[in-house]
């Protein structure tokens, strides 16, 4: 119980440290995945500006308008509310303006005099008559040349760039143009910032401290319960993924049941007889399925043995059998095992090579321990010296082989997946990055770590019962 407790108490922080490094990776993705639940909803398109009201409603479904840690070191210079600008881009370009110039409260008055001014532009367009004409002060494309303008000024950073859209914002220099009181009020705030620099603020640390109401406890405790959030469609994650669950759990696990029942033997055979002919031929076999790749191996096998092209479709083709729309997980599942039965042999060759191998340099060493030399001398028949004396001890080096062989599995279930057409978990992550849908990809890389490091405690425990001396 105690050896039990200890590798649990190491593999625990072990994994909130994986937690950390994915949640880390979901905050340095590309894009703005507010805006992307935005557009794929319909609600908006890509090129349309959204109003802050719906962003911020939106982030706050998604718990983005939280502090993200528990704490954060940063720079003096960084104030424990920035958060509290919702929008992704332009947090980003206060972030930039702050490592500039470090003056916080002037970049604060100069973000919300912009941020004034967008929202009066938005009121002013929005309830504009339709038919008012071009030409007039307060014209739709005077109001929509503003808007652009303020738009890049929350976005900029680069002192020259905001110069040329603060002169665009009034480029004939009227002081009678509409709106020229708060057009100045951002100028003389700009100009201030830029006279008033405090980058000694960028050398002292501070450290700031949120408590447990921010993203990153959100998204843990949400985890650990099971809730792992929602796609880029707003599909429940745990939904989209419990299909290809069940295909990479039967793959895995077939190939894990099958390749130990096939390389024990082998091993065995060929450390009996590795000065015989046949023997000296299994291992050579051994040698070329451990070179062979998986994903070589599975495209030749979907090719060659699933086809009438080549005249050998043993297999059924690629892909999962055809049921009903309305077919049961398990009922499709059961209609498509025979679809099941090559990747699962062609996820098999490469780690049976593998145990076959190790198995048979075990075997040897056992067979020369004195217990077995006297097995041997009472006239034991070799058939039960093997199974009864030495598999036992030879088989303990293989237990420590599970912890590698299941990530093995892991990714050979990605390749064949993708060979043999089976949304499977692996080809479920590849279709969630190639369309961005980076809620899906950490989600996966999260069960996969715990299945890792289910695999090294299972293959601790195991390695304790077949070897009690382990402390």
């Amino acid at each position: 119980m105690y050896y039990l407790l200890k590798r649990i108490i190491f593999i625990i922080p072990t994994w909130f440290i994986i937690s950390m490094i994915v949640f880390g990776l979901s905050h340095c993705a590309s894009g703005d995945i507010v805006i992307d639940r935005l557009t794929n909803n319909d609600q908006t398109t890509s090129n349309t500006y959204i109003p802050d009201q719906i962003y911020a409603e939106k982030a706050h479904a998604l718990q983005l308008d939280k502090p993200t840690f528990y704490v954060s070191i940063l720079p003096k210079a960084f104030p424990d509310t920035l958060h509290k600008i919702i929008r992704r881009s332009e947090r980003r370009n206060v972030e930039h303006l702050i490592w500039q110039y470090g003056n916080w409260t002037a970049i604060a008055q100069y973000y919300n005099a912009i941020k004034a001014f967008s929202r009066k532009i938005n009121l002013n367009l929005s309830n504009l008559p339709s038919n008012t004409p071009s030409n007039t002060p307060v014209s739709d494309s005077l109001y929509l040349a503003l808007q652009r303008n303020i738009d890049q000024l929350l976005i900029q950073s680069d002192s020259n760039v905001i110069q040329v859209y603060l002169k665009n914002l009034n480029p004939q220099g009227d002081t009678t143009t509409p709106f020229q009181k708060e057009i100045n009020d951002i100028q003389q705030k700009f100009d201030y910032l830029q006279q008033h620099k405090q980058i000694e603020t960028l050398y002292i640390p501070s450290l700031h401290i949120y408590g447990v109401d921010n993203q990153y406890h959100t998204w843990i405790s949400r985890f650990i319960k099971g809730d792992f959030g929602f796609a880029k469609n707003d599909q429940p994650i745990l939904e989209k993924l419990s299909t290809p669950l069940s295909i990479s759990v039967i793959l895995g696990m077939s190939s894990l049941v099958l390749m130990y029942i096939i390389g024990i033997p082998l091993g065995i055979f060929t450390a009996l007889n590795r000065h015989r002919r046949r023997g000296r031929i299994v291992i050579k076999l051994l040698f070329a399925a451990y070179s062979i790749p998986t994903f070589w191996i599975a495209t030749l096998a979907a090719m060659f043995l699933t086809t009438q092209f080549y005249g050998l479709k043993i297999f059924p083709s690629v892909g999962m059998a055809e049921m009903p729309i309305h077919t049961s997980l398990w009922q499709s599942l059961w209609a498509s095992k025979t679809h099941f039965i090559l990747p699962i042999l062609c996820m098999c060759i490469h780690p049976t090579a593998v145990i076959a191998r190790h198995m048979q340099g075990s075997m040897q060493e056992v067979l020369k321990k004195e217990y077995i030399l006297t097995a041997k001398s009472k006239g034991l028949p070799i058939r039960q010296v093997i199974w009864r004396h030495a598999l036992r001890n030879a088989l303990t080096p293989l237990i420590t082989l599970l912890a590698q062989v299941i990530p093995s599995i892991l990714t050979g279930t990605f390749a064949v997946e993708m060979v043999f057409n089976l949304k499977g978990i692996g080809r479920t992550m590849i279709e969630a990055i190639y369309i961005d849908d980076w809620t899906v990809v950490y989600a996966v890389i999260m069960l996969i770590s715990f299945v890792v490091l289910c695999s090294n405690l299972l293959t601790d425990m195991l390695y304790k019962y077949f070897n009690p001396r382990v402390l």
